[in-house]
């Protein structure tokens, strides 16, 4: 008998995790050492110095509020459809998790009173965070959060991203407030847009049943690959002026896992997609 395609974006039974999947990839570590990363990027790039407390806490505010995120009861009643495995593995850790997150988000507080110069920042980015999924939005008789407002989720999620890893380290070390750091914070925005992107490939039915209005919801998978591939484009042609190969060839990885990904082959490019932030400081410390 003849098989049957598939659309390349239908849905596809997941390919099992590897043994190190819950602990790199689900507990969120892989994807705060990503935030940490873009801010060892930042600081080549714009030449200042690395600040350990700075790196530390892009670490700690990424895990605790990723982690809030995933905990969030909206979010594990979608994540069962879209994650399974991982919302059973959040699930049976849920007392280890909630403390953990407790003594991150202490730690986090303490890298903030070290470095007061971050708090103006901060504080704007966490009030955006803390809304991010309760419903206080008036919209059409009813309440959303931001993250159901259309494309939200990769324009201010990228936003904040970019707050924590470009301006924090600019603010703390007292850097140049000119264009190269502007340009380096768009190259940094375009490429985080593009991983939440293609976060939103994978969550594409869930979102469009409960109303998220992420960017392939909007307009379709493909044009949504394709968009993802021009952001990395902007950020390619943005290392140029920046003398960053870094910047280029982490943007020419991410436009291979916007165009390349299949929700049915998810655990093998969960891992690529999340050290996005990792590949570029590696990059950067072995140019």
């Amino acid at each position: 008998m003849t098989p049957v395609p598939r659309a390349l974006d239908g849905p596809a039974a997941p390919a099992p995790p590897s043994r190190l999947t819950p602990w790199l990839v689900w507990s969120n570590v892989l994807m705060a050492a990503g935030a940490a990363g873009w801010t060892v990027c930042t600081a080549a790039v714009l030449r200042l110095p690395v600040d350990p407390v700075v790196v530390g806490q892009a670490f700690l505010l990424t895990a605790v509020f990723y982690l809030r995120d995933r905990m969030a009861p909206t979010e594990q009643s979608a994540d069962r459809v879209t994650m399974p495995g991982r919302t059973a593995w959040l699930a049976a850790h849920a007392v280890a998790l909630r403390r953990l997150g407790r003594v991150l988000a202490a730690l986090a507080a303490l890298t903030a009173v070290l470095r007061p110069a971050c708090l103006p920042w901060l504080l704007g980015g966490l009030g955006l965070a803390a809304g991010y999924t309760v419903q206080w939005i008036p919209h059409r008789g009813g309440r959303v959060s931001w993250k159901q407002l259309p494309a939200a989720k990769e324009v201010l999620v990228a936003l904040l991203w970019t707050v924590v890893t470009v301006l924090v380290p600019v603010a703390v070390t007292h850097g140049p407030w000119d264009g190269r750091t502007a340009l380096t914070a768009a190259a940094l925005w375009c490429l985080i847009a593009t991983q939440i992107l293609v976060n939103d490939l994978r969550d594409l039915d869930e979102d469009r049943r409960r109303g998220t209005r992420s960017l392939p919801v909007l307009i379709g998978p493909l044009p949504a690959r394709l968009t993802g591939c021009l952001l990395c484009t902007a950020a390619a042609l943005a290392a140029l002026p920046l003398d960053s190969p870094a910047l280029a060839l982490t943007a020419l990885a991410t436009a291979v896992a916007v165009a390349g990904y299949r929700r049915g082959q998810d655990a093998r490019w969960r891992p690529w997609i999340e050290a996005q932030g990792v590949l570029a400081a590696a990059l950067t410390l072995l140019g």
